[in-house]
Parts: structure tokens; C-alpha cells; sequence
């Protein structure tokens, strides 16, 4: 199992606040059943199930890009890089940030 990159800021308290906000909202749907809870539920679900999907965009990245290419080439060797990837590979070479 390849181990998980490191992010330059933790994501777990914004997670943590959403779930919390989601039980509470499904509660309260689910409590007070006015017309209409239903839907308002699934949606409240949908949105939860969105914001807790973990996105780590290269510029939250301890390392940025190197880190990034490097987590790759590493832990997935066999993984074919687009053109883009396989130029800013080469270039993170030449800058001596990549081996």
C-alpha cells in the first residue's frame, strides 16, 4: 500500500464541522417532517457525501509538484504520464528536484 502525501494544511477540522452540521441537519429533517423533508434529506446527504471527498490540489502539498511527481514515480512506476506530466517531470529534473 503506498503511503498517503503530506498536505501543508489539515483537512480533517473543516471535515469534522461539515459531518457534524450534516447530523444535525438530517435531525432536524427527520424530526420535524414538514412537506418536503424527504428531498431536503437526500440533498443534505449528497452535499455531505461531495465535501467529504478528499481533494489535494498540488499547490496544498508539502513540495508542490516534486512532491507530487515524485509520490508517483515511486509508488506507481507503471502509471503512464500525460504530455503535460511528462514535461514538467523532465522539468522538475533539469532543476534537480526530481532523480
Amino acid at each position: 500500500m503506498a503511503h498517503p502525501l503530506e498536505q501543508s494544511y489539515n483537512w480533517r477540522t473543516p471535515a469534522t464541522f461539515a459531518s457534524i452540521a450534516a447530523v444535525i441537519c438530517v435531525g432536524a429533517l427527520a424530526r420535524g417532517r414538514v412537506n418536503g423533508w424527504l428531498p431536503a434529506l437526500v440533498l443534505v446527504i449528497v452535499l455531505w457525501a461531495q465535501i467529504t471527498r478528499v481533494v489535494a490540489p498540488v499547490a496544498l502539498l508539502r513540495g508542490g509538484h516534486s512532491a507530487l511527481f515524485r509520490w508517483i514515480l515511486t509508488q506507481a512506476p507503471q502509471a503512464d504520464l500525460d504530455k503535460g506530466s511528462q514535461k514538467t517531470v523532465a522539468l522538475l529534473k533539469t532543476r534537480g528536484l526530481l532523480r
